[in-house]
């Protein structure tokens, strides 16, 4: 038994960091692990962790996973508040998290999700796709395990209380339900006033997945789902734009709605908004 223990530990290496993880029920995968280690996964938010954060930080890691980004964060000094409301891969980082004991105290980890509003939900495909998009549960188990669903502003607010000097930084990659967040005016005044840079990932149309309904017409209803996600990509950025400043994360400013909707239009995802 522990010989089969031992064998689904693997050591991760980078350039800056380095940490042990347990492939135990982690859909990801050896193979992501060896591309994380490499720098070949999601290279523009490692880079964007290794230069905004460190002992003056606190990292929020919304969508933690299997807890790589979480990791990272924390073996660069900083605070880490990771949130991940999938039941198997809480289990995941909670392993991952525990094999590191040089810098598990510098994170909490919470099986929660973040939403623009408290409450409880049914970890159940459908039962509120704007919280849990249906593709959260690709490769999990679809329970009826109730999970608790915090707000943003509370949390934000909370750590202004207890960490008044610690600038906060986000990571938002939450598989669609970032866009009820991003249209909450509430929302984006405390992420304004608390002075937020935020590394956001977008999902056009995760909430509201296309679905294929009558033959000869697929091409049609697909043109309207991504002008739909167009659209919404827009309005979005107009909230947005009240509030904070929006780049590439070559940190090309983005001054127009028309530019944004036409990125993520073309497949680019990934933003860094600052409050």
């Amino acid at each position: 038994m522990f010989g089969r223990l031992m064998n689904s530990i693997k050591k991760v290496q980078s350039k800056k960091s380095q940490f042990l993880v347990d492939l135990k029920e982690d859909f990801y995968g050896e193979i992501f692990w060896d591309k994380f280690g490499e720098g070949q996964y999601e290279p523009d938010t490692i880079n964007f962790l290794q230069s905004r954060l460190n002992a003056q930080t606190v990292f929020l890691d919304l969508g933690t996973a299997n807890g790589g980004m979480s990791l990272t964060a924390a073996s660069l000094g900083s605070k880490v508040l990771a949130f991940e409301p999938n039941p198997i891969m809480f289990r995941v980082s909670e392993r991952n998290f525990s094999l590191n004991g040089d810098i598990r105290s510098n994170i909490v980890l919470f099986n929660r999700a973040v939403s623009f509003k408290s409450g409880k939900i049914i970890f159940s495909s459908g039962k509120n796709s704007k919280i849990l998009s249906d593709i959260v549960f690709d490769g999990t188990e679809d329970g009826l395990k109730e999970i608790d669903v915090v707000s943003l502003s509370e949390v934000i607010t909370e750590l202004n209380q207890t960490n008044p000097s610690k600038k906060i930084v986000i990571k938002m990659d939450i598989e669609g339900a970032e866009w009820a967040i991003l249209n909450h005016i509430d929302t984006l005044k405390t992420l304004s006033s608390n002075k937020v840079t935020l590394l956001l990932a977008v999902h056009p149309g995760f909430y509201r997945p296309h679905v294929k309904r009558f033959r000869g017409l697929d091409k049609f209803s697909l043109w309207f789902f991504h002008l739909r996600n167009y659209r919404e990509s827009i309005y979005t950025f107009n909230s947005l734009s009240k509030f904070a400043s929006i780049y590439r994360t070559n940190l090309n400013r983005i001054t127009h709605s028309r530019q944004f909707g036409a990125l993520i239009f073309s497949g680019y995802h990934e933003f860094i908004v600052e409050f």
